[in-house]
């Protein structure tokens, strides 16, 4: 199962991903009924890269791709700590700084900029990250000019004009670092 998997009810979360791991035969249905049948049901699936993503993520049980998710959003911790991604928990990357006050350590503070600077040339925040598959894969594909902003769009909540603008932006911004098809 991708991580994020959130513990509950005292279990750690490595049971939780014990219990949840996808058997190849699971993986194989899996794509036999959506790969092969994604043209059937594209109106209410994610782009087809999106799904062979992640049954090649599912196979190999880690990701060899870059994570770039952390460029697109910031999470907060229940302390209320702005954090570099909204995936990882403020116990796998160092907060940025309170989410009830302005985030003023990303450009300022020699220390998170040096961090944000290494995100941004390596794509990934922490060593997680290599297990980490979530819903927000789909922005990465499109960072990576492995879809189009139309796919993009196709995910109602990224769908807004000024969403795509900004995640053109972003992907602008990083391209220097990526292998990106125009």
């Amino acid at each position: 199962m991708p991580f994020p998997v959130r513990p509950f009810y005292e279990r750690e979360v490595d049971d939780i991903v014990d219990d949840m791991v996808a058997r190849p035969e699971q993986i194989d249905h899996l794509e036999d009924a959506i790969v092969a049948r994604h043209a059937e049901f594209s109106h209410m699936l994610p782009a087809l890269p999106y799904t062979q993503r992640l049954i090649a993520f599912l196979r190999q049980a880690q990701r060899p791709w870059r994570c770039h998710v952390h460029r697109a959003n910031l999470g907060v911790s229940p302390k209320l700590q702005a954090l570099a991604c909204a995936c990882a928990g403020d116990t796998m990357v160092e907060h940025l700084g309170n989410a009830m006050g302005p985030i003023t350590a990303v450009g300022t503070d020699p220390n998170v900029e040096a961090r944000r600077q290494l995100n941004i040339r390596n794509g990934n925040v922490g060593p997680l990250c290599r297990t980490c598959f979530t819903h927000y894969e789909i922005v990465n594909l499109y960072f990576e000019g492995e879809i189009t902003a139309e796919e993009l769009a196709h995910i109602p909540s990224l769908s807004h004009p000024e969403t795509i603008a900004h995640a053109r932006a972003i992907r602008d911004e990083i391209a220097p670092h990526l292998m990106v098809r125009a």
